[in-house]
């Protein structure tokens, strides 16, 4: 197994309005083997990232998730409460276990039978062969309608063949009839009939 480690000013920040550097992911090692164990709570070399405040006053992580898969940006939730420091780093162990510090786990040897964790763990793993890492705000993760309820629609009630060429940018359908919302037939409740072209 590779191990390796990358120094970055920043991987991904994000949120609905475009990049922000309030909070930076500042480092991370993947593929962890031999460097900087995390030995108080689960014994292991497990992957980390390092999260860095530049700013001048201590700073919130409410609302904040990590992930490593792009597509799903609220995959893991850092704690509430969670804060870092002005200049300050957050190391968030990235070994698959989903704890945050105070939670009690038993060993399974003696004297030492159990014990609390004292640090972050995200519920994923870093892999060597290079992935996604992100950190998102959840409260700039908006919900936006596309298309408003009695919306007016272009349609084509002729029953020709339009290929793909309607999808294109350029494509022009001023001679498409218009109606509001629901276009459909049958039901008794549309707002436009469609009569579906000539048969």
């Amino acid at each position: 197994m590779r191990q390796f480690r990358v120094i970055l000013g920043y991987i991904l920040l994000y949120n609905s309005s475009g990049y922000t550097q309030e909070i930076l992911i500042n480092e991370y090692l993947a593929s962890n083997v031999i460097a900087f164990p995390e030995m108080f709570d689960f014994d292991d070399y497990s992957d980390w990232i390092e999260l860095y405040n530049p700013g001048t006053a201590s700073y919130s992580l409410n609302g904040f998730f990590l992930t490593d898969d792009l597509a799903d940006p609220l995959k893991w939730k850092i704690p509430d409460n969670t804060e870092i420091e002005s200049e300050g780093y957050l190391i968030i162990w990235a070994d698959d276990y989903d704890e945050s510090p105070g939670q009690v786990y038993m060993r399974p040897y003696w004297p030492w039978d159990n014990f609390t964790t004292r640090h972050y763990h995200a519920n994923f793993k870093i892999s060597a062969n290079g992935e996604q890492l992100g950190l998102a705000r959840a409260d700039q993760i908006g919900s936006y309608t596309l298309i408003e309820e009695g919306s007016l629609w272009k349609y084509l009630d002729d029953g020709s063949d339009q290929s793909l060429i309607w999808i294109q940018i350029d494509f022009d359908d001023t001679a498409w009839s218009t109606g509001n919302a629901e276009l459909g037939y049958g039901d008794g409740d549309e707002e436009t009939v469609v009569s579906y072209g000539p048969d």
